[in-house]
């Protein structure tokens, strides 16, 4: 996806790279292509769940914690918005922002992680960073 956006690129309206941009950031995201999201990011219809959830993700990466706080209590306000009517209807139709709900868990523990870490709280490659590294990875 990545290679075929980059490809593409110059070629797509700017609706249809409006329309690319939330997988275009999800591609840049899962490569560690930040530089790439940013661009994306600048793309997103303001305010939604994809919005709200890369701009905090923008801000842990780049260690402004605060800024990733304020912004992951508007992705859960945005998916809250947006979940709730999709519960009605059915698991299968909630199921995506469901996966989007629990990636915003676990961006905050990594926001919280990187706080003890800058707070001098727990140490690099403590057994509270152990601990965290075995739950996410296993």
């Amino acid at each position: 996806l990545d290679c075929l956006l980059k490809r593409e690129w110059g070629s797509l309206s700017q609706q249809a790279r409006t329309e690319c941009a939330p997988m275009g950031a999800s591609s840049a995201w899962q490569l560690g292509n930040f530089d790439d999201l940013t661009g994306y990011i600048g793309l997103l219809q303001p305010h939604t769940v994809d919005d709200c959830f890369f701009r905090a993700l923008r801000c842990v990466h780049s260690g402004r914690l605060d800024r990733g706080e304020k912004m992951l209590d508007e992705v859960r306000a945005a998916l809250d918005a947006e979940i709730t009517p999709l519960l009605r209807e059915g698991y299968e139709r909630a199921y995506p922002s469901i996966v989007k709900s629990q990636q915003v868990a676990e961006l905050e523990e990594a926001l919280n992680h990187r706080r003890l870490l800058r707070d001098g709280a727990c140490a690099p490659g403590g057994p509270e960073e152990i601990a965290l590294g075995r739950m996410w990875y296993d």
